[in-house]
């Protein structure tokens, strides 16, 4: 095995012989089966690259707010201003029902979802408004799970934390509409 030396670092490695193959500027080296791209070369002896430097805990708690994103957002449509779209379509429905669900006086918000999904307006409102109650579920749920993962990484041992975080932001991975 050669390894093409760049920069004291290992760019490439090859099972054939380079030489008389590559232009002569190149620098090759014989080496082991164990060594890898991305090793070094001191200029006589192999040895692997440093690990990577941990994350810093404010980059291990932007990831987990950004799963809690991506589970907020497996719940609601894509669209701009959706969730403010929903919020008032409930809003509407709850002020019908509380008024007793006039039939003269139903919400343009409930009347197209009544339409659209072909039920009474009545069916329509209770719908909108258990939606709502489900969707405020699932963000105390998001919430509870990214802030006790926001303090877990807080928390943690150096050496735990990337595992933490991950833990958490695999929780917030698996949540979605059932």
């Amino acid at each position: 095995m050669w390894a093409l030396i760049q920069n004291g670092t290992v760019a490439e490695i090859t099972d054939m012989d380079p030489v008389g193959r590559y232009h002569p500027a190149l620098h090759w080296e014989p080496c082991s089966s164990d060594v890898s791209e991305g090793w070094n070369w001191d200029g006589e002896v192999f040895s692997p690259p440093a690990p990577p430097e941990p994350r810093s805990r404010e980059l291990l708690k932007a990831d987990i707010d950004r799963a809690a994103g991506r589970a907020r957002a497996r719940f609601v449509s894509p669209g701009d201003l959706v969730e403010q779209e929903y919020r008032e379509a409930e809003r509407a429905a709850q002020q019908w029902q509380d008024a007793g669900e006039p039939s003269d006086a139903v919400p343009s918000e409930v009347q197209v979802w009544a339409d659209a999904a072909g039920m009474s307006a009545s069916a329509a409102a209770q719908d909108i408004i258990q939606t709502g109650h489900s969707w405020r579920g699932v963000l105390s749920q998001v919430r509870s799970i990214r802030l006790q993962g926001k303090a877990a990484v807080d928390a943690a041992a150096d050496s735990d934390a990337e595992a933490v975080a991950q833990g958490h932001v695999d929780q917030l991975d698996a949540l979605g509409p059932e």
